[in-house]
């Protein structure tokens, strides 16, 4: 397994810890789905994307992901 892939895979692994201690942590599900992104995990990029968008009182990262992944 290369190093960034590793980095991603572990990055995941942090963020789920997170947001099982702290369901709300938008930082977390962004992260983590960034990270999905890169591990070409598209649907749980998606789903981590909508729950953030929900939460965030002003629009940001996650409404301009979830844009783009409906207009493809």
């Amino acid at each position: 397994i290369d190093w960034q892939l590793y980095r991603l895979v572990d990055s995941v692994e942090d963020c789920t810890k997170a947001l099982n201690l702290e369901s709300g942590y938008v930082k977390a599900l962004l992260r983590r789905a960034e990270c999905c992104m890169g591990l070409r995990q598209f649907a749980e990029a998606v789903r981590d994307y909508e729950m953030a968008y929900e939460l965030q009182s002003t629009p940001g990262k996650a409404n301009f992901f979830l844009a783009v992944f409906m207009n493809n």
